[in-house]
């Protein structure tokens, strides 16, 4: 059984959102905002956009292994913690 498109659409913003450690729904918007700012109309263009942003994603993150910003980020939390406040 085929995906209808948005089902696609939805399962590509879950890849790229597992893949950049990011919500579904700030992977979806951040989709929708690159495919305006391209001026992608169409729901067969935002699918091919999306499908093209999460190989190139899938390329810079996935199979070099390079750590995507949030990751990142939550490595250097990890590593180097903020000092708690003095009790009072």
């Amino acid at each position: 059984m085929a995906l209808s498109t948005q089902g696609a659409y939805a399962v590509i913003c879950a890849r790229i959102a597992s893949l950049l450690h990011i919500s579904g729904g700030s992977a979806r918007q951040m989709l929708d905002r690159q495919a305006a700012q391209a001026g992608v109309r169409t729901a067969a263009e935002r699918l091919d956009f999306a499908r093209a942003q999460l190989a190139s994603l899938q390329e810079q993150y996935g199979i070099h292994g390079k750590r995507p910003p949030i990751a990142q980020l939550l490595d250097e939390t990890a590593t180097n913690p903020s000092p708690l406040p003095e009790e009072e």
